[in-house]
């Protein structure tokens, strides 16, 4: 399901916090990143994730390949593979 950029900044515009989390049938086969990122209202993000393509959440969690919390301006960000991360600046009104 495609959601349009603006549609979401509208939906989210009241939280503090919000996760991202998805979901696919045939995960196991095309899974390439998996674990958490929150991303706050702050400008703050805090994940855990793992590139290993057998991990499960719990797993990037015990043992992650990428673990900090940091805001979205931090030029690691842009060191995830298949993340990709755009800073749009965007007043909500």
């Amino acid at each position: 399901m495609k959601v349009a950029f603006e549609d979401v900044l509208n939906e989210i515009k009241d939280y503090d916090l919000f996760t991202i989390n998805v979901s696919s049938v045939n995960y196991v086969e095309n899974q390439i990143l998996v674990g958490e990122i929150e991303i706050f209202s702050s400008e703050k993000v805090y994940l855990t994730l793992s590139t290993d393509p057998s991990a499960s959440v719990r797993d990037a969690i015990r043992k992650p390949t990428f673990n900090f919390n940091t805001d979205i301006f931090d030029k690691r960000l842009n060191d995830i593979p298949y993340f990709d991360f755009k800073i749009k600046r965007y007043t909500l009104l």
